[in-house]
């Protein structure tokens, strides 16, 4: 699928996850299916803050033990970050179209 509508999808998959979640349940549901994709997305449309949140928890998750069963600590400030922002993704996409 063609980036810019590729994007609508990762994008608001992001969010829906996040919004459900966190971080954690976007790379647990996804399985890293679409990491790639969410990153190159968010760089796409200038999502910088959204991209730097969701690297950094990208490399949290990622190098946790791939057995943990507790949430990472570490993670839940990117979450609240992401809350935080002026903009939601839904908001960037919204107007990316």
């Amino acid at each position: 699928m063609p980036q810019p509508w590729r994007l609508i999808y990762t994008v608001c998959w992001l969010q829906a996850e996040v919004d459900n979640g966190g971080h954690e349940q976007f790379f647990s549901n996804g399985r890293g299916e679409f990491d790639d994709e969410v990153e190159a997305d968010l760089r796409f449309i200038g999502a910088d803050q959204f991209l730097k949140l969701f690297s950094e928890a990208r490399r949290l998750y990622y190098s946790a033990p791939a057995d943990h069963t507790e949430r990472i600590p570490e993670v839940e400030p990117l979450d609240k970050a992401f809350y935080a922002q002026e903009k939601s993704p839904y908001v960037l996409v919204g107007e990316y179209v």
